[in-house]
């Protein structure tokens, strides 16, 4: 199953953990001031 990190646009950072997308869809408050980053594929920062 794919999962995702979400990218909060508004303090530009990124969830902790990622989410599959039907519960990421399903959670209130996800707009499209969210953007989703495919967790296999998101890199991080140190």
């Amino acid at each position: 199953m794919t999962t995702y990190f979400i990218l909060d646009r508004n303090s530009n950072t990124w969830s902790d953990s990622h989410y599959p997308l039907s519960s990421i869809l399903a959670t209130p408050g996800i707009t499209e001031e969210h953007i989703l980053a495919n967790a296999r594929t998101q890199q991080r920062s140190p």
